[in-house]
């Protein structure tokens, strides 16, 4: 059963993550929750969400000049 607050709970977890790092200074833990609770979110949303971003950002390429040794 779906309850009907469910889309407004992302946006609550944003907005709560970001007061989070701008108050507190804490931006690493506020990205690292954000990620963990991108697993809440439907998959169809996160599949419209990364075909949006290579149709406008385009695809991603890894540049690697061999120069750094912890590779």
């Amino acid at each position: 059963m779906e309850l009907r607050t469910r889309p407004y709970m992302p946006g609550a977890v944003v907005v709560l993550h970001l007061m989070f790092a701008f108050f507190t200074k804490l931006i690493f833990l506020a990205v690292a929750m954000l990620m963990g609770h991108s697993i809440f979110v439907r998959r169809q949303w996160l599949r419209r969400l990364g075909a949006w971003w290579k149709q406008d950002i385009g695809p991603m390429e890894m540049v690697y000049d061999g120069n750094f040794g912890f590779c």
